[in-house]
């Protein structure tokens, strides 16, 4: 099978977002969406790449999502700050409107993760509960792309 070019890449990953579906890149084509990830994050963000202590903001509402990031991944799918759970803000989020489902893993045992939020239209913050192939998140962690967040001292959105 071709590999599909770079542009090939960022539409199909964007059609997999909007409708739900995370299926992993072979080897070749992650590491050219990874490296794509990577050169516009370096461009558009100057961050630390791991323990940062400061707070995280949603962008649109200015609620703190939490205090610092432990590093930063990037994934096939988009490049998210990894929160720890002594680092997320609990009163400030909860699990987003439609999608309690994905608590009752007894039903749902693909769920890789819950959805919260901290208002409508918020950031998505992922709390991973599975291993996935298409990136290095770990069980038990928050995740929220720094497109989505600001932080304290005016980094990011």
């Amino acid at each position: 099978m071709k590999n599909r070019s770079l542009e090939e890449l960022i539409k199909y990953i964007q059609q997999n977002i909007e409708i739900g579906i995370y299926t992993p890149l072979n080897k070749v084509e992650s590491q050219i969406i990874r490296e794509h990830y990577k050169n516009q994050f370096e461009l558009k963000f100057v961050l630390p790449h791991s323990n940062y202590n400061g707070n995280i903001l949603d962008l649109n509402t200015n609620i703190k999502i939490a205090n610092g990031y432990e590093r930063i991944i990037i994934g096939d799918y988009g490049i998210y700050l990894e929160i720890n759970s002594d680092q997320i803000e609990f009163n400030n989020i909860y699990i987003k409107q439609n999608q309690g489902w994905r608590v009752n893993s007894e039903k749902f045992k693909s769920v890789k993760y819950y959805w919260y939020e901290v208002a409508k239209n918020s950031a998505k913050i992922y709390y991973q509960i599975g291993l996935v192939k298409y990136a290095d998140y770990k069980i038990g962690y928050y995740y929220v792309s720094p497109d989505e967040v600001r932080l304290d001292n005016g980094y990011f959105g």
